[in-house]
């Protein structure tokens, strides 16, 4: 592995792991905080939760493919077409 993967591999493991804590905590204070139940809160938790599957599901998927620059996931490829959509 080289010097170019491991850096890759280092942005994309502090991207994931920091977009899913900041985006839990985002979910926990918007459903937990009686005064935050209003419709921006709402839509603020929506984006929270769109952004904590795209770190938890599309982004370790993405990693993989650019590490090793083929597809392993099946000859469908629904994850490619989520990813279109989440992004």
């Amino acid at each position: 592995m080289g010097t170019v993967s491991i850096f890759v591999v280092s942005i994309f493991v502090v991207v994931i792991v920091l977009g899913a804590l900041s985006n839990a905590a985002v979910l926990y204070a918007v459903t937990t905080v009686r005064c935050a139940r209003s419709v921006a809160s709402a839509l603020i938790g929506n984006l929270a939760a769109s952004d904590l599957w795209h770190c938890l599901f599309c982004l370790p998927i993405q990693l993989h493919y650019q590490l090793t620059d083929r597809w392993v996931f099946g000859a469908v490829r629904p994850v490619p077409r989520l990813q279109q959509r989440t992004c």
